[in-house]
């Protein structure tokens, strides 16, 4: 293991909020780290660890230097990610993934709207949308928002103001696909 998150997942669990798992429990949901030995990668392919609902709740986590896990767990890093930003890919870009192609079917296409779309999930939704063929609108709360959330690949920014008209939407760059 070369780097592990912290997540609200193990803050919670540390504090005992998530009921009482059996002491010792290394925490550590995702991470990432070098392949030693695998049925799927070869020795030395760099990954991303997906723990999974088990992985630092009931089972020893990635706060580990070495930690044995599942094949099915690991996702070959890409080159241009380093150890760091792997650890935190499952995060974020797993669940959009899952809410977006699984949970809601989203299709080439499409256009789907991003509430908050700053934040680092919502990042993630803009960017898998655009993989995923559909248009990303962004709704957020000022133009440094809304040219944030453009910089990120949203095709739209709207940005809702108390200033001016109250409920009435700004746009960072005309929308394609949605009416105002």
């Amino acid at each position: 293991m070369h780097s592990a998150t912290i997540n609200q997942l193990s803050n919670t669990i540390r504090r005992g909020d998530f009921g009482f798992p059996t002491a010792p429990l290394v925490l550590g949901n995702e991470g990432a780290g070098i392949v030693e030995e695998s049925d799927r990668f070869a020795r030395g392919t760099r990954v991303a660890v997906h723990g999974h609902s088990d992985r630092g709740v009931s089972v020893d986590g990635l706060f580990q230097q070495w930690a044995l896990v599942r094949d099915d767990r690991l996702l070959q890093l890409p080159d241009g990610l380093d150890r760091a930003e792997g650890a935190a890919l499952t995060i974020n870009y797993l669940t959009a993934y899952l809410a977006l192609a699984k949970a809601s079917k989203v299709r080439s296409g499409q256009t789907v709207l991003v509430s908050g779309a700053t934040g680092s999930l919502a990042h993630a939704v803009i960017q898998t949308a655009r993989a995923l063929g559909a248009r990303p609108i962004a709704l957020v709360s000022s133009a440094h928002k809304a040219r944030r959330a453009a910089g990120a690949g949203a095709w739209a920014g709207p940005w809702w103001s108390g200033r001016g008209h109250p409920g009435r939407p700004k746009y960072a760059r005309k929308t394609s696909g949605a009416s105002r």
